[in-house]
């Protein structure tokens, strides 16, 4: 997982139960969030033919690395610009977390403009989206594991044509 510059702490193991009745469960440290093992950081639901795509979970698209998940969501960023004109935090997280599926929009908004250093109203530049796309990833993860340089590829080779 190194080579796609995925990094989160490693604790000990816990004391919890296992299935077989009085034997401790060793796993080593905190499960990883979803988004993280399915390499889907932005949590993007099945039902395109994404480039990198494995399968499913039941709801939620596997891919084989985080580049092809983080791709796979500044395709959906650009859909956001080209096709419905989308070019703000605002309006790409009301859309991308709208309110009505009970998500905490306005908190989202507020931690993706702070994180990514723009204001929540402000058209997007392209150098802004791979910060956004961080901030994104570590708001539906609660951590963002990986390094920009990972994330600058993979937002480049999904603004590509």
């Amino acid at each position: 997982m190194a080579e796609f510059g995925l990094q989160w702490p490693i604790r000990g193991s816990d004391k919890r139960k296992s299935k077989v009745k009085g034997k401790p469960c060793h796993r080593r440290g905190p499960r990883p969030a979803k988004g993280i093992r399915n390499h889907n950081p932005l949590n993007i639901e099945a039902g395109c033919d994404w480039l990198g795509a494995t399968g499913c979970d039941g709801r939620f698209v596997i891919f084989t690395s985080p580049w092809h998940g983080i791709r796979a969501g500044a395709r959906v960023l650009r859909t956001y610009q080209r096709v419905h004109g989308i070019y703000t935090i605002d309006a790409i997280v009301s859309r991308w977390a709208p309110i009505h599926d009970n998500n905490p929009t306005h908190a989202y908004i507020d931690f993706v403009a702070s994180s990514a250093g723009v204001a929540a109203t402000s058209a997007l530049t392209p150098e802004d989206y791979p910060r956004v796309l961080a901030a994104m990833i570590q708001f539906e993860n609660g951590t963002c594991p990986y390094e920009m340089e990972l994330i600058n590829n993979a937002v480049a080779a999904g603004w590509a044509d």
